[in-house]
């Protein structure tokens, strides 16, 4: 159990499948960071694109939270992420939308 607040990473996971998948930033987990910092929670955003999945492990951090933003390209790397992140630690909590 926490007795500080949560500190909160929010994942935009790469999509190597992509010529150059840094044109799409990740405006809408920014937005969502705005709003979260506002409630006065620590938060960041993670923009993993250009990223080899190999390159992922240090991703999330000490992390409490994790949100990650994903689409069908990059639905399995997000899993994988989750996954792996989940062996580190049990008391991770994964958000998906």
């Amino acid at each position: 159990m926490l007795c500080r607040r949560p500190r909160v990473v929010l994942i935009s996971c790469p999509a190597p499948m992509l010529e150059d998948d840094s044109r799409q930033p990740p405006n809408g987990l920014v937005s969502i960071a705005t709003v979260v910092r506002k409630l006065g929670l620590e938060i960041s955003v993670r923009d993993l694109a250009g990223l080899r999945p190999e390159d992922l492990s240090g991703a999330i951090g000490d992390a409490d939270v994790v949100g990650f933003a994903t689409y069908t390209a990059t639905y399995k790397t997000a899993v994988r992420l989750k996954d792996r992140s989940e062996e580190h630690t049990s008391e991770l909590q994964s958000l998906r939308h």
